[in-house]
């Protein structure tokens, strides 16, 4: 999946910067209605990379790209209802190198709509809106789209 948000700084009504995020996953179905996945994710945070050029004086350009790019391990469960999913993630942090993470366990809420199969083997496309948190505190809330085969 891609996916993009957006974060604002601690000022309300500041900057706005975004984070990318992408997403590969291997599927399990328990039944016809319930889906685990196990995957690999990658987002990269602007406003971190902004952040660390300016304090933590990082040597180079790419240290601070390094520091503002987050790979996780996750699993997830997704329950469908027809047309739409709802999706519960529970996500590990596996970059060393990644800065300002303020848990190394995060959790993530999705809601997408799948539209019909196309193609052979099916492909069903969806969109989906994904709220992150760590512990109780939530990072963003995130729109993106996907496929799954």
């Amino acid at each position: 999946s891609f996916d993009l948000a957006f974060k604002e700084s601690s000022t309300p009504g500041g900057p706005k910067q975004p984070i990318y995020i992408g997403a590969v996953a291997g599927t399990f179905k328990l039944n016809e209605f319930n889906h685990l996945y196990l995957g690999l994710g990658y987002e990269y945070h602007r406003s971190v990379y902004n952040f660390a050029l300016h304090t933590y004086a990082f040597d180079t350009r790419k240290e601070a790209r390094q520091g503002a790019t987050r790979w996780m391990v996750f699993l997830a469960d997704e329950f469908l209802f027809g047309s739409l999913g709802v999706m519960l993630q529970a996500g590990y942090y596996v970059s060393p190198k990644s800065v300002l993470i303020s848990k190394p366990i995060y959790s993530k809420l999705g809601i997408r709509y799948y539209l019909p199969a196309v193609g052979k083997p099916a492909t069903q496309f969806y969109a989906g809106i994904y709220l992150k948190a760590h512990a109780f505190t939530a990072e963003y809330i995130g729109l993106g789209m996907g496929a799954r085969l």
